[in-house]
């Protein structure tokens, strides 16, 4: 399959009740053409005058190159929605698949 904005958006917002609690705002999906991932969760940040990193323009972009397996889908936007809590509540983690990471996604 390849997602649609539609898709994107409704499986969100089911992972978003079943697995943050309703916890994170719907942000702009994109389906986008690229050939170098399946997803991603993109940001820009501004650092405020005490060293803040402040995150903003998020955006979730999911590749509509791939034939996918619904179930890859899925799993593309869950992994992407775990990037979007790590930086939405400016959590700490070791790196970008760190601790905090892996300790969402294996809960």
């Amino acid at each position: 399959m390849r997602a649609t904005v539609d898709y994107i958006q409704k499986i969100f917002k089911e992972f978003n009740d079943l697995c943050f609690d309703g916890k994170l705002p719907l942000l702009p999906v994109e389906e986008c053409h690229s050939r170098s991932f399946m997803g991603v969760f993109n940001y820009r940040k501004y650092i405020d005058q005490y060293g803040t990193e402040i995150p903003y323009e998020m955006k979730l972009r999911i590749s509509t190159v791939y034939d996918m397996e619904e179930e890859t889908v899925k799993d593309t936007i869950l992994h992407e929605m775990i990037h979007y809590y790590i930086t939405y509540y400016r959590i700490k983690d070791t790196s970008s698949h760190g601790e905090v990471f892996l300790k969402i996604m294996r809960s």
